[in-house]
């Protein structure tokens, strides 16, 4: 069982790294899955058990991009930063994970897919959102597991630096990401500054979620 979770963990990143590389030089909505499936190497019907289309692989896509840097900001966890040190880096990690795609990410510097990328990068956002959850920072949720908004106090500051995040990092790519990701780590710092001192501060409450996800994971591959 081990292995074949192994196999079709492989499959999967070699698709997502296949529509990558075709983000470089084809329109997103240029680009077909049987395109995808020669570029990763394997047969359509591998992509169609795997994923439920074409935009199913982007958001894994922009998935992959979003775990990068959590996995870099988690790897700071344990290098005695400063807590000012493991904020400002927080930021840089966010900024640099995004600019090391920015050959494919200008693909959507575009009327066409603008679309696309708000909807990529603000389904992190609901990410983040959920990790205040887990540390009572936000209200509870529904039946399908969303996350509720009540939308008082410390619940309406998660949302409005979940939203001016997206927003920033959306602009900064439509713009063609021309400013250097620290120059843009420091504008989005000093712009959430406000919310700093407070409990519903996402660089903390991602720090925390990360936190308990090392404490409670084992060592071994599954």
């Amino acid at each position: 069982m081990a292995t074949r979770t192994r196999q079709i963990r492989r499959t999967r990143e070699r698709v997502v790294t296949a529509l990558a590389g075709l983000l470089v030089d084809i329109p997103y909505e240029s680009i077909t899955l049987a395109q995808i499936a020669d570029a990763a190497g394997v047969a359509r019907p591998s992509i169609y058990r795997l994923f439920s289309g074409k935009d199913d692989i982007l958001a894994a896509y922009f998935a992959a991009i979003f775990t990068k840097f959590e996995a870099d900001v988690a790897a700071r966890q344990t290098a005695g930063l400063s807590a000012e040190e493991a904020e400002e880096w927080t930021y840089q990690a966010l900024f640099r994970a995004m600019a090391a795609h920015r050959d494919e990410l200008l693909n959507f510097a575009r009327r066409e897919t603008r679309a696309l990328l708000i909807d990529g990068v603000w389904r992190y956002q609901e990410r983040l959102i959920s990790y205040a959850s887990e540390s009572d920072v936000v209200g509870g949720g529904d039946d399908e597991g969303r996350v509720l908004m009540p939308l008082l106090s410390q619940d309406a500051r998660i949302v409005y630096q979940s939203a001016g995040g997206a927003a920033v990092v959306t602009e900064w790519i439509l713009q063609g990401m021309r400013i250097p990701p620290d120059e843009m780590a420091s504008i989005l710092m000093s712009a959430q500054q406000a919310f700093r001192s407070q409990a519903a501060y996402l660089p903390e409450v991602l720090a925390e979620h990360l936190r308990r996800e090392r404490q409670g994971s084992g060592s071994g591959e599954p």
